[in-house]
């Protein structure tokens, strides 16, 4: 059955006019953790829906948040006409699959909105982001001879800043960027963070530290979750619905994984020490790697020790030597781990739109062979 109906206020402030631009959709989603902004002509047509994920790949694909909001939505929303039952309405959303479900009158116009879950008031906004972006990038030389792997370009902006507007278009505000291969072209190219709205702070490695011993140079007590993230990933994550699993596990750490599927080009031979008990011809192996995303509860990243190495693994393992309950959350859709020459190619390639590649479509069809490498 359908759970709740958006009250009329919250339902007036999850609207946005046609003429707006992505960041005034992106301050309703903010603002009233409804998840969904509807977008209205001047009549109250509903001509339209924008969630995070239509921002995140707008912005992934060179939109900012001044471009109009008509070049990002949805414009064949799922919707009902007045006079449907709330019983009828439940079983259409469960048919689609979808949480919100719109009721218009005959002319189109927005009437109220039926939602299958409560609305979220978890504000992302006090919850910080590390981004690791110290690495040396020795399997891109010469291209990091001179500059920083996260500043390597894909379709005319760094990594790095790529990364930062997907985070940006889901309201998180507090950044750190662990820095250390020359961490000067990154803090003058970003700053303080103002011109995107956020504010960046900077963490200086004087040693290698590893992916998790970086947050030990925080001075400040943090008392939320915080995201950590590799800086030479590109994905379309939900960011929010990540932190949101997190907390509702209450796990100690949350493991950003992507399933992938392994095609051994040999026949594979089980056995019991000498005995043969089974062969199994050029089998297609699927597992779950590490993705490079984190998500830490508070008490964890508190717990890091300054100036000592520790990589993420590493944390992970002793959390379940302590048997501190950790998660693996599947990333789905777009993720791309540019390490190596050839995957920058091939990102590059997908940001100029010319990319017919599996690996990199908008859904995970969970049928390609991807090649990762260990964090």
């Amino acid at each position: 059955m359908v759970d709740f109906t958006l009250d009329d206020n919250l339902l007036q402030a999850s609207c946005v006019t046609s003429d707006s631009v992505i960041r005034v959709a992106l301050q309703v989603l903010s603002d009233t953790g409804v998840q969904i902004a509807l977008v209205l002509d001047q009549d109250r047509k509903l001509i339209g829906t924008v969630t995070d994920g239509d921002i995140r790949r707008g912005m992934l694909k060179g939109k900012t948040l001044d471009d109009p909001v008509t070049d990002i939505l949805n414009p064949s929303p799922r919707k009902l006409l007045d006079g449907a039952e709330p019983t009828s309405a439940s079983e259409y959303m469960r048919i689609q699959d979808i949480r919100h479900l719109p009721i218009v009158d005959e002319g189109g116009r927005l009437l109220r909105m039926y939602m299958t879950r409560p609305v979220n008031q978890h504000k992302v906004s006090n919850v910080p982001v590390v981004i690791m972006a110290g690495g040396l990038g020795s399997r891109l030389r010469p291209l990091t001879d001179n500059c920083p792997k996260p500043m390597l370009e894909l379709g005319g902006r760094p990594i790095l800043e790529r990364i930062l507007v997907s985070l940006v278009a889901q309201g998180f505000t507090q950044y750190y960027f662990s820095v250390n291969y020359l961490a000067d072209i990154i803090e003058n190219y970003f700053g303080d963070g103002r011109r995107w709205g956020v504010n960046i702070q900077y963490l200086h490695e004087p040693k290698r530290l590893g992916t998790a011993g970086a947050l030990g140079a925080i001075t400040e007590k943090i008392d939320t979750p915080m995201i950590v993230q590799n800086g030479d990933l590109i994905t379309d994550l939900n960011y929010c619905d990540l932190v949101e699993s997190h907390i509702k596990g209450e796990y100690g750490a949350t493991m950003g994984v992507r399933r992938i599927h392994t095609h051994v080009p040999y026949g594979v031979v089980e056995t019991d020490g000498d005995l043969i008990t089974g062969l199994v011809e050029k089998p297609n192996i699927e597992h779950n790697v590490n993705a490079g995303i984190y998500c830490l509860s508070a008490d964890v990243h508190q717990g890091i020790a300054k100036d000592t190495y520790l990589d993420m693994p590493t944390l992970f393992e002793k959390l379940a030597e302590d048997k501190r309950a950790c998660s693996a959350y599947q990333i789905v859709g777009t993720w791309l781990d540019i390490g190596t020459q050839d995957e920058l190619a091939r990102a590059q390639t997908y940001f100029t739109g010319d990319s017919a590649d599996p690996v990199f479509a908008s859904e995970n069809t969970g049928n390609v062979t991807v090649m990762a490498r260990h964090k």
